[in-house]
């Protein structure tokens, strides 16, 4: 008989360009220099093969290389791929503190306290997994090179989707390559941005089709130590070119003896030929991988169908325990199925050659004997005290109609806790099948429907949680257990803005026997906040006094217990309040009071990142943007790996006070680190990112950043008028309109925001001073008129400081009052707006040189310039002595100079520290945790280093001598 070989040990036929690719990508890691490579095509065509022969070019412990493989379960466990390829064994739940018992009440009430607390505010523990599997690849990337690899990604989660778009976006900073491969069907969501972000990253998408002739041929005569002839080749063709099926039909026909070698000419018996039963028989690939399998002895067989139960890729010892075998007595059938090209080794596991394989074997088992051998494989999993994951995914894959076992429900009810915050979306659909199986009376009944609202909860589905906490109330109780599922209800209800369902549900839980002084306290917090949701009082005045007697009840209670939850809801509930009436002041001062309540308790930590966010928000309103800036700062760096989606808002507006304070490449690394914004905050920092890149005068950047910006608000369609941002976008419009020459554009798009609006406009005092200049420029004195109008109408409505200095600044240059103008940059100088500051020097030096006073005019001209330097905001320099020139004032100081595009003299000084220390050989996280930065943001910082220097990769770093 022919003999096929399983695996070509010299080259992949038909792949020489695939393979340079690959290989110029793993010579790059080596270089220290990452990239993504996706490669795609369909089932067996040969997308891992194509991975292996370049990584078997690697020496012993050359590079590490880490692998997982996804699978249609894992859709269902977050990371868990992930996880397996970075042979992660820590807990992958972002629920700090969950499960432990909250510091204990104080008080007359202490007794009847509530007993474990439950996390206030939902969030995915996936977030946080994600960031905590990012640090891991960074650290393992400091040991050495890396090759990272997930194969099959049509089946990816989507936090694995996130992880890798996340990757990808600083594999060129690390010297790591990431592979992945997947099939284009079944279509994953979110496939078409994974394809994206590896192109955006540098790297390359592959895709691999059907072997050429040429290549068939190659592969063929590679495999069966001969030339094929005519005769095999046609029948070949049915393959239509897929590596995995040519391979499968050659060793078909070898193991049935229809293969003969005849000289160096292999071909096919006379009974073979095309049309024969044999072609016929081994041209289906089901029949062709079952051909295969007909090899194997029952034995055999029987363990491999219980082995595809566990997965592409399982341990050893779950097979053995579901087996009923030991590893050892197991070893002779995984020999022979190993010498059969069934298994391969990975690692500590074993494999399916090929994915075809495993699903060949599960699909041959009939279905009532797959539900059994899957009830089977859990209960002996349970036994053997195996990992929950694996126990849900034997679960999971019974339909629930055939399933509900008492000892399935025993299972599930022991182990809620820890799926809920380990697997939620999983927990969920254990947790309805398990009830929908239970009789009402059942004891186990309410525990899990407690832990369902839990889970909901923590996910973010509100209706369900309403649902679920309407149907279980009316049959608790337990008073404790009473207030925490009507704390989740209001809650809920809060966020589904049902204000007066929210209130009547707390009212009536208010009313319930038995409700600790604890749960009344918080309950009364709870109401504070859905009573300042409109349609629950008749009147503004009755609003702010029924928020005022919640909040204050709550307070009072909160202090007394010793309760941190109530009391720092109702802070957070009486800033907010303080906030809307103007008094910022205030609202800090309880925010510090909350914060102090809330710190290093984890069950709070999330309204702690709220009123920090809030606190960085309202400090920066009152021009105290060093406090807002460091403060969003410190807390990016310590709370980055909770995952909050919170962070990416915080950040954002931490970027716009290092902006104003004129640290802008901080703000640029901040926005840059930025994700996940909705599409109004993601227009704002598109805006900031154009003012920055204008005033420096780089229009092309600030182009490029108008185009993205324009293309997020045609998706917007007619509504991008009412965001919020809408001032901003004018204000950036209005810059790109001037510094490229057209002024009378500019005022055009400015002039929208003369007329008075009711309510709160963002950004809208700061663009009011460019279009009263803009308007003067122009000769339209009635416009500049209004808008400082506007503007002086807006501080009295926003009495803050820089709402007075730029209504000041407005009137003056409306008058044509220099004095009033250098007060008002005076004003601006105390706040510390450097931009603002230098804007309103240059009007008061343009006024000064129109009167006739050039000394003074280019004294205060000088003034702007040095501002305009320490910005390097060269077009403002420019504009400013281009509009004096004409009255004779010519600068006593050279104005900005702008920073070299290259180069180390190009880097700034936030910059050259990250430098520093990666020339030292530092890894992102590290430098982060001595910069007391996020490590985002230094991901940011070494992106911008890498193109200023222009080298490839962190290890090209070098430190110049001094």
């Amino acid at each position: 008989m022919v003999c096929v070989m399983r695996r070509p040990v010299s080259r992949i036929a038909g792949r020489d360009a695939e393979l340079a690719i690959l290989g110029e990508a793993l010579d790059g890691v080596r270089a220290g220099r990452g990239r993504a490579v996706l490669i795609e095509g369909e089932a067996g065509i040969g997308k891992t093969a194509v991975l292996d022969a370049v990584l078997d070019r690697l020496g012993p412990a050359e590079i590490r290389v880490l692998r997982g493989a996804c699978d249609d379960l894992t859709q269902r466990f977050p990371l868990s791929a992930v996880a397996q390829a970075l042979d992660f064994r820590g807990s992958l739940s972002s629920s700090p503190g969950r499960g432990r018992q909250p510091r204990a009440p104080t008080g007359p009430d202490a007794e009847r306290a509530p007993g474990p607390d439950v996390a206030l505010v939902p969030g995915d523990p996936a977030l946080a997994a994600v960031e905590r599997l990012l640090e891991l690849v960074h650290a393992l990337c400091a040991r050495g090179p890396l090759v990272l690899v997930l194969e099959d990604m049509q089946w990816a989660d989507q936090a694995s989707m996130l992880f890798w778009q996340r990757l990808c976006r600083v594999v060129p900073q690390l010297p790591l390559l990431l592979a992945g491969t997947r099939r284009l069907m079944p279509r994953a969501p979110g496939a078409g941005p994974l394809a994206r972000e590896v192109r955006d990253s540098g790297g390359v998408v592959l895709p691999l089709g059907g072997l050429s002739p040429d290549g068939v041929a190659a592969m063929a005569a590679e495999l069966v130590h001969a030339r094929p002839g005519p005769d095999l080749l046609s029948w070949l063709d049915s393959a239509a070119g897929n590596p995995f099926y040519i391979r499968e039909l050659l060793d078909a026909a070898a193991r049935s003896g229809a293969l003969r070698v005849v000289g160096e000419t292999a071909g096919l018996t006379t009974d073979a030929g095309p049309g024969s039963a044999t072609a016929a028989e081994t041209a289906s690939l089901r029949q062709v991988v079952a051909g295969r399998l007909d090899f194997l002895s029952a034995d055999a067989l029987r363990v491999l169908r219980i082995a595809a139960l566990l997965g592409p890729e399982f341990p050893v010892s779950d097979l053995a325990a579901i087996t009923g075998q030991t590893a050892t007595g197991l070893l002779p059938v995984l020999d022979d199925a190993m010498a059969a090209g069934v298994l391969e080794s990975a690692r500590s596991r074993l494999r399916f050659r090929h994915a075809l394989l495993q699903q060949a074997l599960y699909e041959g088992m009939p279905r009532p004997a797959r539900v059994s051998m899957h009830q089977q494989a859990a209960r002996s999993l349970i036994g053997q005290g195996a990992p929950a994951d694996r126990i849900v995914r034997q679960l999971l894959a019974i339909p629930g109609a055939e399933g509900g076992e008492d000892w399935e429900a025993d299972w599930v009810a022991a182990n809620a806790a820890e799926l809920a915050g380990r697997l939620p979306a999983v927990a969920v659909d254990l947790l309805e099948r398990t009830l929908s199986r239970l009789r009402q009376a059942d004891p186990r009944r309410n525990s899990l429907e407690v832990h369902l609202a839990d889970v909901l909860f923590l996910l973010g589905r509100y209706e369900q949680v309403d649902e679920v906490c309407r149907t279980v109330l009316p049959l608790v109780t337990d008073p404790d257990q009473y207030g925490r599922l009507t704390w989740l209800r209001g809650y809920a209800l809060l966020r589904l803005q049902r204000y007066a369902d929210a209130a009547g549900a707390l009212d009536a839980a208010a009313a319930h026997p038995g409700i600790s002084a604890v749960w009344q306290a918080r309950f009364a917090a709870l109401r504070a906040m859905v009573l300042q949701g409109p349609g629950t009082a008749t009147s503004d005045a009755e609003v702010a006094a029924a928020v005022t007697a919640a909040s204050e009840s709550a307070l009072a209670a909160g202090r007394e217990l010793g309760d941190a939850t109530a009391a720092s809801y109702a802070l957070h509930v009486q800033s907010i309040q303080h906030a809307g009436n103007h008094d910022l002041n205030g609202a800090v001062q309880l925010i510090d009071q909350a914060l102090s309540l809330v710190s290093g308790d984890p069950l709070l930590a999330d309204l702690q990142l709220l009123m920090i966010y809030n606190r960085v928000a309202f400090t920066s309103e009152l021009g105290l943007f060093d406090e807002a800036w460091e403060l969003a700062r410190k807390t990016l760096a310590t709370s980055e790996l909770s995952g909050s989606p919170r962070l990416s808002t915080l950040r954002a507006n931490g970027g716009v006070a290092a902006y104003e304070l004129g640290r802008w490449d901080d703000a640029l690394a901040e926005f840059d680190a930025v994700g996940g914004m909705e599409p109004e905050s993601q227009a704002m920092l598109y805006s900031y990112k154009i003012f920055i890149a204008g005033h420096r005068d780089d229009w092309a950047e600030a182009n490029r950043q108008l185009r993205a910006l324009r293309a997020l608000i045609s998706e917007g369609g007619a509504v991008w008028a009412l965001w919020s941002p809408r001032a901003t976008i004018l204000a950036a419009e209005a810059l790109v309109s001037e510094g490229t020459g057209d002024p009378q554009q500019a005022l055009a798009w400015l002039a929208e925001l003369a007329p008075r609006e009711e309510g709160h406009a963002p950004f809208r005092h700061e663009a009011l001073p460019t279009l009263v200049r803009l308007a003067l420029g122009a000769g339209d004195e009635p416009l500049a008129q209004t808008a400082a109008q506007t503007a002086r109408w807006e501080a009295d409505q926003t009495p803050l400081e820089r709402q007075s200095a730029n209504a000041a600044w407005c009137e003056a240059m409306a008058r044509g009052d220099q004095r009033l103008v250098r007060q008002a940059a005076a004003s601006l100088h105390g706040l510390r707006m450097p931009l603002a500051e230098g804007n309103a020097l240059e009007e008061a030096a343009v006024l000064l040189a129109r009167a006739g006073d050039v000394v003074e005019a280019r004294a205060v001209l000088d003034g702007a310039l040095q501002l305009y330097a320490q910005l390097g905001a060269s077009w403002d320099a420019r504009r400013a002595t281009a509009r004096v020139r004409p009255f004779g004032v010519r600068p006593g100081v050279r104005g900005p100079r702008r920073r070299p595009s290259s180069g180390w003299a190009a880097l700034t000084t936030m910059e050259r520290q990250v430098a520093e220390l990666v020339a030292a050989g530092r890894s992102n996280p590290d430098i982060a945790a001595q910069l007391l930065i996020s490590r985002r943001t230094v991901e940011s910082h070494v992106s911008r280093i890498l193109g200023k220097l222009e080298v490839g990769s962190r290890w090209e770093i070098r430190v110049p001598a001094s």
